[in-house]
């Protein structure tokens, strides 16, 4: 029998996603922009803040060019579901905690404050790689269930 949504004690769609993203271990986490954000800290820290001047106005584009690119996507009304309003709901929240440890890091060059900016990052990061995480989930979930399907 299909087990639906309808259990008592089933946690929201949120809840698991969140769950999801707390859940992460430092290795999930690890990334290239997270490495070099770690680079521009340490960077900073030498006293090399043209280096991570140029790294974060990079760094910003890239993420802003993503969002717009993502963010002009046309999808019809029939097409939303609870699934992919959350995942734009947190889509956005990953991004805006990027850009804010990045402003973070902008506006304290010099003298930032390393603890603040790894948490605002961490916090996007964790959102970001959740939904890769859980998108992945999905296709495999399907493709057996096709593959089962077939057989």
């Amino acid at each position: 029998m299909l087990a639906l949504a309808t259990r008592p004690n089933a946690t929201t769609l949120e809840d698991r996603w969140r769950r999801t993203a707390a859940e992460l271990t430092a290795t999930e986490l690890n990334s290239g922009t997270w490495r070099d954000l770690h680079r521009a800290l340490q960077a900073e820290a030498m006293g090399r803040c043209d280096l991570v001047l140029r790294w974060l106005e990079q760094t910003e584009a890239t993420i802003l060019a993503a969002w717009e690119g993502y963010d002009a996507t046309t999808v019809l009304e029939e097409e939303v579901t609870a699934e992919s309003a959350l995942g734009h709901q947190l889509l956005r929240e990953g991004a805006e905690y990027w850009l804010d440890a990045l402003g973070i890091l902008r506006d304290s060059l010099g003298e930032s404050d390393r603890e603040a900016i790894l948490e605002r990052a961490e916090e996007g990061q964790r959102l970001l790689v959740a939904l890769s995480k859980v998108q992945l989930e999905q296709e495999c979930a399907s493709t057996r269930f096709m593959s089962a399907w077939r057989n």
